[in-house]
């Protein structure tokens, strides 16, 4: 069996868009505040975690 990924596969625009405005932001001060997850996805949230993103909820 052959396995191919399309070229244009990953995330849409608005995502990473928003992703990389985090990243900006976070290689500023390496603080950044994030209401609910940037995107859907464990490993990036996971990545962005890292750099210093904070995911909170309303009740925060």
């Amino acid at each position: 069996m052959r396995v191919e990924i399309d070229g244009g596969s990953g995330f849409c625009f608005g995502v990473t868009r928003a992703i990389g405005k985090a990243e900006e932001e976070l290689s500023k001060d390496g603080h950044l505040y994030c209401l609910g997850d940037i995107v859907h996805n464990g490993m990036e949230c996971e990545r962005l975690k890292q750099m210093g993103l904070v995911t909170i909820n309303h009740d925060e």
